[in-house]
């Protein structure tokens, strides 16, 4: 699990600019992340999280969104990852990944999506 001095640190990097409020979906889909779900489960979390309109697919915004979660970086450093994701694995024509495509790229490119992070001892 990555290392913040202060418990205040993730809760900056996911507070909105706009009107400091964190997105209960970010706080979820960050925990989810260092826990020891499957790809697969880390995959469906993220489509229940962040395709709010239902479309089946993660626009390049909620993709930059879900790696400022899984990454713990702001989002402007994650948005060559985010175009590479959706080049690697989004469908051509839908400008989106699906969940199956993103749990094939999961499973391809972890580190994009899912970097590793080291579990503290209790």
């Amino acid at each position: 699990m990555p290392q913040f001095g202060e418990s205040s640190e993730i809760f900056d990097l996911l507070r909105s600019d706009t009107d400091n409020a964190i997105d209960g979906r970010q706080l979820v889909m960050s925990f989810a992340s260092v826990v020891a779900f499957s790809s697969t489960e880390k995959c469906k979390l993220a489509f229940d999280m962040f395709d709010a309109d239902g479309s089946g697919y993660l626009s390049i915004d909620q993709i930059e969104v879900l790696l400022t979660c899984t990454h713990f970086s702001k989002r402007e450093t994650l948005k060559k990852k985010a175009y590479n994701l959706l080049r690697l694995v989004g469908e051509k024509g839908t400008g989106g990944v699906s969940m199956k495509a993103l749990t094939l790229g999961a499973d391809k490119f972890p580190s994009l999506i899912f970097p590793s992070t080291k579990q503290q001892e209790v």
